[in-house]
């Protein structure tokens, strides 16, 4: 697998129009938007943890 590619940016800008749609809702479901927030630290974690490995 040393051969994969992840794109941090479309996973978080699939994440983060997630966010703004059910935020778009009359009543947004409050588990749902602390699900999706806790997948953009997951994301950013990631991403932190990929860059340190590369250097």
């Amino acid at each position: 697998m040393k051969d994969a590619y992840i794109d941090f940016n479309k996973i978080m800008q699939a994440i983060n129009g997630t966010i703004e749609a059910v935020q778009g809702e009359q009543n947004p479901p409050a588990e749902a938007l602390n699900q999706l927030k806790a997948a953009q630290q997951d994301i950013q974690q990631a991403l932190s943890f990929s860059l340190s490995r590369t250097n």
